[in-house]
This record gives C-alpha cells, structure tokens and sequence, in this order.
C-alpha cells in the first residue's frame, strides 16, 4: 500500500462473485487508514459488471467527474 500512487476512485458491485465487495471496501479502508485521498462508490444491485442502465449512467457521470477533478489539480 505504501507504493500506492492514489488518488483512486474505486467502484463495487456488491454483488460480485468474483471480486467480492469486502474486497473493494478493504481498498478503500486502507486509503483511509494511510490518508490518501480516495472515492468509494458501491452499486448494491450489480455484480461484476455495471449493467442496469440508471447504474451505468451514475458511473459515467461518477469516472467523468473523477477525472474532471484530477485534471483540475
């Protein structure tokens, strides 16, 4: 984690069988735990991929904002 270069925006569906969500919610505690800066946005009807399109417009927007304020910096 020390080698971590963040900011990170990480995205979760909570119901992921193949990355479970403890997972994300764990990459994120340690962001928090090392005061790196970070974004933590969970999907608690999706699986591994962003699919329902009101979930799939809500990550858009969430990555284009994301990026929009690193460019910023």
């Amino acid at each position: 984690m020390k080698d971590w270069n963040p900011p990170l925006l990480i995205t979760h569906g909570q119901l992921d069988f193949r990355v479970p969500y403890s997972q994300g919610l764990a990459a994120f505690t340690a962001l928090q735990r090392i005061q790196r800066p970070g974004e933590l946005l969970i999907f608690p009807d999706e699986g591994h991929w962003i699919v329902k399109p009101a979930n799939v417009l809500e990550w858009y927007e969430a990555v284009l904002s994301w990026i929009k304020g690193l460019t910023r910096q």
